[in-house]
């Protein structure tokens, strides 16, 4: 029988249980992210699923897998604030949780270190791994509590997202992991990298790369900046309108606006509750056609991968709403973004994204970009939390499943090559 190894809170020793503590060791699957967001995602109803799940929990009030899911589907249908009490309550219960591997023998077990939280809190590597011959284990940290004893396993992972609530955790696993027997991918000392503003000073010396300068800016210093009280330029680098602004730590376009002159600036923070903003110059980012277009890529070890592209004649692009569902001519042209990636795009910039790579020093992570006039790379945001997934409709985007069954080989390849070469 093959052990298990356990973390004791006393120093970052690793234990190994007895043979009688591991046959009493169950770690509760998961239905996870990827099985309910396609579900979602196709439109399927999804209150038999939400049925059973509040029956296994009527039965047994420990089964904290089920409040896990049943957190995810609350999030799915915006209704995350009682989702969140679910997984609190989960957490308090048990903090590991398993997704098998969908073939009969895994190939690759993976140690993933998440945060609690939303969504967005967490890398998504579910949608990378699916229907794989990986077996994932997720435990959450949770900062001033010990570590669960832990499966053996191949390789950790950092999922753990960039955002003010995941600070602790991000400390609290560099003291676990600095010395970890295995390999790991996305040290927790990297990724607060990719946060807005400091993305901005890390990126800058690439020549190829355009990327604004954001600042944190409180509401008392903008209101007194849309009432003529304070200039801009003294707050922000290259500072002046139109600028973009968003609510401190929000994410997928939650808040984020445009902003043209002071008196709308003004209307804006008044119909905001939050304190702290985000702020940043834009940057009219537009093709010679008039319409705006924006990029996901996936980055495995400095190698760029195609994820979608998006078309609007809106600046604020999101690929849900770009209309590519329903426009056979945007579709065609982003199935030729995805085909000819490697002599096109991906060659163009081939060197902007190798260099941020290494300054990032993150083996995998996601960039939404768009590309300028004069042949920069402009980039709205690195992040190890971006959806890369193969959801979308064969029937009608028939280009993408070989593109990212590609990204999923590679995502897998890398950690296998990790792990050998240990």
């Amino acid at each position: 029988m093959r052990k298990q190894l356990r973390y004791s809170k006393n120093g970052n020793t690793l234990k190994s249980p007895s043979e009688n503590q591991l046959m009493d060791t169950f770690i509760p699957p998961v239905l996870g992210l990827a099985k309910l967001g396609k579900l979602r995602f196709d439109g399927v109803d999804m209150s038999p699923i939400w049925q059973y799940l509040t029956g296994r929990f009527a039965k047994d009030s420990s089964d904290a897998a089920a409040l896990m899911d049943m957190c995810l589907i609350d999030q799915m249908h915006d209704n995350a604030e009682r989702g969140l009490v679910f997984q609190e309550h989960a957490l308090t219960m048990c903090r590991l949780y398993q997704l098998p591997a969908q073939s009969s023998n895994a190939k690759l077990r993976v140690l993933a270190f998440a945060a609690a939280g939303n969504i967005s809190a967490n890398t998504p590597i579910e949608f990378l791994i699916e229907d794989s011959d990986i077996t994932m284990y997720v435990v959450y940290v949770v900062p001033g509590m010990p570590m669960p004893p832990l499966p053996e396993h191949d390789l950790a992972f950092v999922l753990a997202s960039e955002c003010e609530e995941s600070r602790e955790v991000f400390r609290e696993l560099e003291r676990i992991l600095s010395d970890w027997e295995k390999p790991i991918i996305n040290l927790p000392s990297a990724i607060p990298q990719v946060g807005r503003e400091a993305l901005y000073k890390i990126l800058e010396p690439i020549s190829s790369i355009l990327i604004p300068p954001t600042i944190r800016a409180d509401k008392s210093t903008l209101d007194r900046v849309s009432v003529s009280e304070l200039e801009l330029s003294l707050i922000l680098t290259e500072g002046g309108l139109p600028l973009i602004i968003r609510p401190f730590d929000s994410h997928a376009g939650h808040g984020l606006a445009k902003i043209d002159d002071r008196f709308e600036l003004a209307e804006y923070l008044s119909l905001r509750m939050e304190n702290d903003f985000f702020i940043s110059r834009f940057i009219d980012y537009r093709s010679v056609d008039g319409l705006f277009r924006k990029y996901r890529i996936a980055v495995i070890e400095g190698k760029a991968y195609p994820s979608h592209m998006g078309i609007s004649d809106n600046w604020m692009i999101h690929y849900v709403n770009a209309g590519m569902l329903e426009s056979e001519e945007k579709r065609t042209e982003e199935e030729q973004f995805m085909n000819n990636f490697e002599d096109d795009f991906g060659r163009r910039h081939s060197e902007a994204i190798s260099k941020m790579a290494d300054l990032l020093n993150l083996e995998y992570f996601g960039i939404d970009c768009g590309e300028t006039l004069d042949g920069k790379l402009l980039i709205f945001e690195a992040d190890n939390a971006l959806v890369v997934h193969n959801m979308d409709q064969p029937e009608i985007f028939p280009y993408k499943a070989r593109h990212m069954k590609r990204v999923f080989h590679e995502f897998r390849d890398m950690m296998l090559r990790r792990v050998n070469s240990k």
